[in-house]
């Protein structure tokens, strides 16, 4: 791919070259990254590996030291490594590689002091020579690998990016807005040209792979959930350019983190009578419930549909209760969608306003002054229990209204029948 788009050179990891040479069948001791490659495939396109151990230092090491004494230690290891390949000197290159934004924040004043004298000392030493890795590629007599090993230069590997539950979440929402737009293009030829611009524009932002950096268990900060946010916000404007239906696992977060919930768990079994009604106040005793209007308090928000959601379980069935603000009509236009998330399990959508019960395989709902919901438990779950997480939407002709909770999810663990031991003090 590199090669057919004319990319003259690309660069990673040490770790990468020496994987690389395995697969190649070529012994790694005897080979340096201190050099150019290429690989038999695609011989237009040079390879460079960088020098772990010196980018690191620059990356990880030098911010805690003082800016003299760091750039003194980098120059006599340059100059320590030239002595160890002074055979063939004339074709190295030591490729010094690393994130050029993220290490100057950690440097006393941005780490100018460091740069300054760094490029100053390197400018004025006669037996370093500066070099571009362009300038690399046509002076350097590349080695041929005949193999090349796919990873990162984090680990040598995809981890990162890839595997995690919330990657291939994210991934998959990319590929299918991706077959979207494609499909569209192709019922749809005629489509404005500047329109279709706008929404590649968006998916190659969505293809960034900083995305996934901040989706999985790997790395953790404040602007988790932005991140996720954005990513899909990216997604969902290509639907609304082209005037499509968005989907609604676009409306749902990615990242685990659960929300601040005025939540409390199941504290016994419990089976209502499904009728849409509170038959008695002790009916849903011990269940577990969200209190969506304490929720919102902080958020001033005028307009909430749900006041309080339930949760419960009995040997074969889960329940949930729906019971929604006074003011709210759950009829009205006939076109409020309830949309049950089961996370990874299935999703099940209804509008109350236009059929108020119905009962469908292991699925049942009925809708009168609340809406109550029973689901066999081995639709969750293939053995009848363990852990399930699952949201609630409400939207009105396919505008989100609300979801609960906000984000991530409402977990409930479900023991095994005749298993089942709850804690009250």
């Amino acid at each position: 791919m590199f090669s057919e788009n004319n990319i003259r050179w690309i660069a990673t990891d040490q770790d990468i070259l020496n994987y690389s040479l395995i697969k190649s069948g070529m012994n790694p001791k005897k080979y340096t990254q201190h050099t150019a490659y290429i690989y038999k495939e695609a011989p237009q396109t040079s390879l460079f590996f960088r020098d772990q151990g010196l980018s690191d230092r620059i990356g990880f090491v030098y911010s805690s030291w003082d800016h003299i004494r760091a750039v003194d230690d980098f120059i006599l290891s340059l100059k320590e490594l030239g002595r160890f390949l002074k055979d063939n000197l004339d074709n190295m290159v030591i490729p010094i590689i690393l994130d050029g934004e993220n290490a100057w924040e950690y440097y006393k004043n941005d780490g100018t002091d460091f740069l300054n004298y760094f490029y100053q000392t390197l400018s004025g030493d006669n037996e370093i020579e500066m070099i571009t890795f362009s300038e690399a590629a046509e002076q350097i007599k590349p080695t041929m690998l005949s193999d090349l090993y796919a990873g990162s230069w984090i680990n040598h590997n995809f981890k990162i990016w890839i595997g995690h539950q919330e990657d291939n979440i994210a991934w998959d929402l990319l590929y299918n807005t991706r077959k979207m737009l494609t499909d569209f293009q192709e019922r749809k030829p005629e489509t404005d040209s500047t329109l279709l611009e706008q929404a590649w524009r968006q998916i190659y932002i969505a293809e960034g792979s900083d995305w996934c950096w901040w989706l999985g268990d790997d790395h953790v900060s404040e602007y988790n959930f932005e991140f996720d946010l954005l990513f899909r916000k990216h997604l969902g404007f290509i639907y609304n350019l082209l005037n499509q239906k968005l989907p609604s696992r676009l409306e749902q977060p990615i990242h685990k983190d659960k929300a601040d919930m005025m939540m409390i768990s199941p504290e016994a079994l419990v089976t209502p009578v499904l009728d849409g009604r509170i038959t008695d106040y002790y009916e849903w005793s011990g269940a577990g419930y969200l209190i969506c209007s304490r929720l919102n308090q902080a958020m001033h928000k005028s307009n909430q549909v749900l006041y309080q959601l339930f949760f419960a379980f009995d040997y074969d069935r889960f329940y949930i209760r729906l019971d929604f603000e006074k003011e709210f009509d759950l009829v009205g236009s006939g076109k409020i969608k309830i949309n049950i998330d089961f996370r990874d399990l299935f999703i099940k959508e209804f509008y109350p306003g236009i059929k108020k019960r119905e009962i469908s395989g292991d699925f049942e709902y009925i809708y009168d002054k609340i809406i109550e919901i029973g689901i066999n438990r081995k639709s969750l779950l293939p053995d009848g229990f363990g852990k399930i997480e699952f949201s609630v939407a409400i939207s009105d002709d396919d505008k989100s209204l609300e979801r609960w909770p906000a984000d991530g999810w409402i977990t409930v663990d479900i023991p095994e029948c005749k298993k089942e031991i709850f804690w009250q003090v």
